[in-house]
């Protein structure tokens, strides 16, 4: 966008950094950017179709702890006739032998374990992100970022909150969908997914089950697993994963349900 649609914006809101690039740069790319001028331990990462409640940084701040990598707000879809397919509170778990992601509904009032933090409306340590973030280009422009950040930070020995009081309401896809049709929306995710548990999973899942499932899907998607680049970042991604000595299936593990008390 140029900076002159946002005159109006900057003019009201004197106090705030605005960077304009000229090309677009991806979801990961546009958080790398960021994240360069970022100065403070703790950055929210909101995306633009995405509204938070007033309190919703004051709810979930007193939670920051090192123990944390991230503290996610409760996401809830504007459009309230839809089914809750998207929350926060997420959950990874192999389906058929593939990775599968899963939003859960809340069902309690309190905090609770997280296996990753969506990268649309949570909070995140710096330093640990920036640690992430070059890695997860291999996913533009979009889908699956914030589920490899989730399982390295668990493989690291961090911990994910899910945060109900802070509240997000979303206008789902509204920035997508004015760049990319459903299909390839689709079709990005779907590549996304096994490009993620070829990069990740060395002691649970099933490669062949992964490689099969490439094989019968549409050419676009099974030529980009043939190219020298692709196969560069797998074998990165697993490199990466066998220098962290931790068994697959203990990260896998999400614990039961857990309060935890805001620190003061």
């Amino acid at each position: 966008s140029p900076p002159s649609n946002y005159a109006s914006l900057r003019k009201s809101y004197p106090g705030f950094k605005w960077s304009f690039y000229s090309n677009p740069l991806g979801f990961s790319g546009a958080i790398r950017a960021g994240l360069h001028k970022v100065r403070f331990p703790w950055v929210y990462l909101l995306n633009s179709d995405i509204a938070l409640a007033r309190d919703a940084l004051e709810s979930l701040a007193p939670y920051r702890s090192v123990t944390f990598f991230s503290i996610a707000s409760q996401i809830a879809l504007k459009d309230v006739t839809r089914f809750r397919d998207e929350t926060n509170l997420t959950i990874l778990f192999l389906e058929n032998d593939l990775a599968t992601i899963h939003d859960r509904i809340p069902e309690f009032p309190g905090t609770a374990e997280n296996f990753y933090a969506g990268g649309g409306a949570s909070l995140f340590q710096t330093d640990l992100l920036r640690s992430f973030v070059n890695d997860s280009l291999v996913y533009d422009p979009f889908y699956w970022e914030d589920v490899e950040w989730g399982w390295r930070a668990r493989k690291l020995g961090y911990r994910s909150l899910f945060c109900p009081e802070s509240m997000a309401h979303h206008r789902q896809h509204s920035t997508i969908s004015r760049h990319f049709s459903a299909d390839e929306v689709d079709a990005v995710f779907q590549r996304n997914r096994f490009l993620f548990q070829l990069r990740n999973f060395t002691t649970v899942g099933s490669t062949e089950r992964v490689l099969k499932a490439i094989a019968q899907a549409p050419s676009n998607l099974s030529d980009y697993f043939l190219k020298p680049r692709s196969l560069y970042h797998i074998a990165r991604g697993r490199f990466w994963n066998h220098l962290v000595p931790v068994d697959d299936a203990a990260v896998l593990e999400t614990g039961p349900h857990e309060e935890h008390e805001a620190s003061v």
